[in-house]
């Protein structure tokens, strides 16, 4: 055992020394912030935040949107989602392949990573449908399911280009409204 020392309890029981410690540190901090003369927190103006007074403005970027107070440089028009997960092209149960290693590159190749990111993910549900693809954007998000033909992914890849393209999410080609579901009880 790393740490043999240990610290007896006032029963006999040992204590390890690191539970012990943080015990102690915890204390030391909760009797320093509640000193009167101790560190103030202060409230973020603009995001009703807490933060130490002299953390300045560099305590957190803020976006003029008060509702996000936090930003990123990596600025997207939406996103897709690409289930990859238990059921989702899982070839070897009899279900219709998820095109991942050639949509990546084709995505990489065509320059939309930095507009209109592309995400692997594992399984996002619903299963009872197969290939569900998700697409996100500031105004919400779109569940497809049964993306089953490689000629459905040629057209998100088609349709992400004229997004970029347009520097927003256009609207949907028509071809997926046959595919739009919900996962959610209303």
């Amino acid at each position: 055992m790393p740490f043999a020392h240990v610290i007896q309890s006032r029963k006999g029981r040992a204590l390890p020394v690191l539970i012990a410690l943080a015990i102690v540190g915890m204390w030391i901090a909760a009797v320093f912030f509640s000193r009167a003369d101790g560190l103030k927190w202060t409230t973020c103006m603009t995001c009703s935040m807490k933060r130490f007074p002299d953390a300045g403005d560099r305590s957190h970027p803020v976006n003029e949107d008060r509702d996000c107070p936090l930003k990123t440089k990596r600025l997207v028009v939406g996103q897709i989602t690409i289930c990859r997960g238990c059921c989702c092209g899982n070839v070897e149960r009899g279900l219709p392949e998820v095109p991942v290693e050639g949509l990546k590159s084709e995505w990489r190749r065509s320059g939309l990573l930095k507009r209109v990111q592309l995400t692997r993910s594992g399984c996002v549900g619903p299963c009872d449908l197969p290939n569900v693809v998700v697409l996100t954007t500031s105004s919400g998000t779109v569940w497809l399911g049964n993306i089953v033909r490689f000629d459905q992914y040629r057209s998100l890849l088609e349709w992400a280009i004229r997004c970029r393209d347009a520097g927003e999410m256009l609207a949907l080609p028509h071809e997926f409204h046959e595919c739009r579901m919900s996962p959610f009880r209303w």
